[in-house]
């Protein structure tokens, strides 16, 4: 499906393709250990460890 037919959901679409192509490069990998770094420093790295999401996906958003 086309980004511009997700309407709203375009930017959730659009994050969550950043985090999974993050995965396959070091400085991608490297911007998710920062991200989950500092959403840990802000506190939040035990806000709904069980909804099932991923912490550097939350950190992302």
């Amino acid at each position: 499906m086309d980004e511009k037919s997700l309407g709203e959901d375009a930017l959730l679409a659009s994050y969550e393709r950043y985090w999974v192509e993050s995965h396959y490069t070091a400085d991608g990998i490297h911007n998710l250990k920062c991200l989950i770094k500092d959403y840990k420093e802000f506190g939040l790295g035990h806000f709904n460890p069980h909804d099932g999401a991923p912490i550097a996906l939350k950190a992302l958003i």
